[in-house]
């Protein structure tokens, strides 16, 4: 039997069970009446199972936690994929077609200003 003092969370759980296998044999050879060992038998029954709860919780918090980190991953890896497609489809030259600009914001010859053809279209 685990000794009072004693914090689960500092025994394993084949301790308990090593502890137990010892209490039951050591309980079986002192010649008591069934029901005194199955009563002292308990607590540490109670003991392995509070333990082996704790650590199949520990392990679904485990399993929750990478799957939390698997989502944020593939959100990230989206967000990457659209940053990157985002930066292919913007325009970075733009070809104009002088002519047509002119006749469509009808500036043909507006005093003081000027068209100039060239690698960037510029109005002065």
């Amino acid at each position: 039997m685990a000794k009072p003092q004693e914090n689960l969370l500092n025994i394993t759980l084949y301790e308990l069970t090593g502890r137990y296998a010892e209490a039951a044999e050591t309980l079986e050879d002192l010649d008591l009446p069934e029901e005194a060992v199955r009563d002292a038998l308990e607590d540490l029954e109670t003991e392995i199972s509070v333990k082996a709860q704790n650590i199949g919780a520990f392990i679904l918090n485990l399993e929750a936690e990478a799957n939390k980190i698997e989502t944020a991953e593939k959100r990230l890896a989206d967000k990457r994929r659209a940053l990157k497609n985002r930066a292919k489809c913007t325009i970075t030259e733009v070809s104009v077609d002088k002519i047509a600009l002119r006749e469509d914001l009808k500036i043909r010859e507006v005093p003081g200003t000027r068209l100039e053809v060239g690698e960037r279209l510029e109005v002065k």
